[in-house]
């Protein structure tokens, strides 16, 4: 059993491993898939999916459509901030019981996941729909 203020000390900074192992698979995907051409289009969209769950707040920033610092930087800083609140926020959840581990802090942080990225999944799905017509 670990303890919960311990749990509540290290939540915010271990919902942190989730999006960074996320761009870790991308980047490996991207950088160590061997294609040419039209070969990479797969790649690509697997690696930009990653992309979008490891940084929530890509598409309201504008990202890939508007690619500039600005909009880059606003993306890495509001989802920074984004995943360090909802780990606190589960942190907090988890420990309201007495006998808190961390499998009830990672079943908070995926009810929450869940919902956000089910949100990013019909968004794209929008998106698509609407500049296939």
């Amino acid at each position: 059993m670990a303890r919960p203020g311990r749990i509540r000390l290290l939540g915010p900074l271990a919902a942190l491993l989730l999006p960074t192992a996320l761009l870790g698979l991308a980047a490996a995907i991207f950088f160590g898939y061997p294609c040419e051409g039209s070969a990479c289009v797969r790649p690509s969209l697997v690696s930009y999916f990653l992309v979008l769950l490891a940084a929530p707040t890509a598409l309201l920033a504008g990202l890939p459509w508007f690619l500039h610092p600005l909009n880059v930087g606003l993306t890495v800083v509001s989802s920074v901030v984004l995943w360090v609140a909802l780990g606190r926020w589960s942190a907090r959840r988890a420990t309201e019981d007495v006998d808190a581990g961390w499998r009830a802090y990672v079943a908070e942080l995926a009810l929450v996941l869940a919902g956000i990225w089910g949100g990013i999944v019909v968004g794209l799905a929008v998106v698509g729909l609407w500049l296939s017509h």
